[in-house]
């Protein structure tokens, strides 16, 4: 046994010792990074006087900042430090709550339970709602058998059931701080949430709902399973230290009736407020409430936080794709201004079974889908491929250009991509870059939306190390919120 553990100990000596001269190695090489630029049209001379920064880790050890003057990265600066006790950030999270539904879900049980009742079930947010077809079900089953029951869903329950998963760090849903059971939580967050957002089953939707018995008698097995196309629930979110914003997102289907809901359509906010511990904060889940209504028929498409105060809410209503500008504190609107016109389409949407290997179709609604890219003194907004700049006069926000990126290109704004924007009233630089890896793809164009320059950046420390024949499986990652930023000299 002691052989064994100074084997193990050993081991574990020389994993660490491996990570550590790579990381010391790479530390002593940090005056070879190079940064590499295909000019992909135009010319980088446009690019003169902007300069762009980026910060990337190796696992905790290094930390990078990058500079890099755009019109000539050979003459890119780098500041390396090496943390021998680790590198202390904290990932963002894009999708700080995630509502979902399941293709299928089992429930084993144990014990000598004759019916699986819902007070048995009650973790199980569909389960649970199914118990009297399950009661019925079990009272047709002989000891060892299995009965199975097709069914439409809707036939039995009032709206989708769905789980709720909170991923902010440090965070916790809290329903009711004096529940203290850890399965009453468990089935109140998510009805709260079902109860908020009733959405209807898609009438493709179909389910084999199963009971199976031990040869004792006994039930061993709760269960169903989709044979048809699923519901998705998509919400728009963003987050500062006092709330976290929510919307339901136009790739939610079925589509929403939001006459269901309690508080109709619009923007949710719901608090954040300090746990007893310092370790972690709550997310209050009854705090929920709709500070931002809108029309049934309109459309939240984007909800992002400036740092400053405000709230930007990019939505659709009757042709006009709008924003609005909330204040965080009094959670009133102060202004609305169009970005532009133009009608929703219908969209063929196709989903795979990932059962029977069906394919299925249906047709949604379908918007120019928009981000803000919010400034001290303008907002950009962006398309897949193509994006609007507003600038503030005394009369409000106008648009100052509007502008479409080459053919094939497209802006992957969402995650993983990180865009960042730069205007200095005369020339706009747009970037993007992936979190996993460094560089970035950049942008210049002029007042008019004329495309200037397009250049992709490439850093040497884009390849995974392997220093000194040492071989780790990690790689060199932009860190979070530090990914990109531009500078107008």
């Amino acid at each position: 046994m002691k052989k064994a553990f100074v084997v193990f100990s050993l081991c574990l000596v020389l994993v660490l010792a491996g990570l550590t001269a790579a990381a010391v190695s790479l530390h002593h090489s940090r005056d070879d990074v190079e940064v590499t630029l295909t000019t992909l049209a135009g010319d980088p001379v446009q690019a003169q006087g902007l300069t762009v920064q980026q910060q990337a880790r190796f696992a905790d050890s290094l930390l990078w900042n990058l500079t890099i003057p755009a019109h000539d990265p050979v003459l890119a600066e780098t500041d390396c430090s090496y943390y021998a006790r680790g590198l202390e950030w904290l990932a963002h999270e894009e999708t700080p709550l995630s509502l979902y539904t399941s293709e299928a879900s089992h429930h084993y049980i144990e014990g000598t339970h004759t019916t699986p009742t819902e007070e048995l079930l009650r973790g199980d947010p569909a389960l649970s709602q199914l118990a009297p077809l399950l009661e019925e079900l079990a009272a047709r089953t002989e000891p060892g058998g299995i009965t199975m029951e097709t069914i439409h869903p809707g036939d039995y329950l009032d709206s989708v059931p769905y789980s709720v998963y909170a991923s902010l760090p440090n965070n916790q849903l809290r329903y009711d701080e004096n529940t203290l059971d850890h399965h009453d939580i468990e089935g109140m967050i998510p009805r709260f949430f079902q109860e908020a957002f009733p959405l209807d089953f898609a009438p493709e939707e179909v389910w084999t709902v199963t009971v199976k018995k031990r040869t004792t008698g006994y039930i061993e097995e709760a269960s169903y399973s989709s044979n048809g196309p699923v519901s998705q629930i998509d919400l728009i979110t963003d987050y500062n230290d006092q709330a976290l914003y929510l919307a339901l997102g136009q790739n939610t289907w079925p589509q929403p009736d939001y006459s269901r809901f309690p508080q109709g359509n619009g923007v949710y906010r719901m608090e954040r407020v300090p746990g007893e511990h310092k370790e972690f904060d709550y997310l209050e889940v009854q705090s929920l409430t709709n500070i931002f209504p809108i029309p049934d028929e309109a459309m939240v498409l984007d909800l992002t936080l400036d740092g400053a105060g405000s709230l930007l809410v990019t939505w659709y209503d009757d042709g006009d794709y709008l924003c609005t500008i909330l204040d965080t504190e009094t959670l009133k609107p102060r202004e609305t201004f169009p970005i532009f016109h133009q009608p929703w389409k219908v969209s063929e949407v196709i989903v795979c079974d990932n059962h029977s290997g069906q394919e299925y179709s249906y047709e949604t609604r379908s918007y120019v889908e928009l981000r803000a890219i919010p400034k001290e003194d303008y907002i950009l907004f962006l398309g897949e491929t193509q994006f609007w700049l507003f600038t503030r006069t005394g009369e409000g926000w106008n648009q100052q250009l509007f502008s479409r990126l080459g053919a094939f290109q497209v802006l992957w704004y969402s995650s993983p991509q990180r865009v960042e924007a730069a205007w200095n009233g005369e020339k706009l630089a747009l970037a993007c870059a992936d979190p996993w890896t460094t560089g970035l793809t950049l942008w210049v164009y002029d007042s008019a939306g004329e495309l200037l320059f397009n250049g992709t950046y490439e850093t040497s420390l884009t390849d995974t190390p392997d220093t000194e024949g040492y071989r780790y499986s990690g790689s060199v990652q932009l860190m979070d919120d530090k990914e990109l930023t531009l500078t107008w000299n």
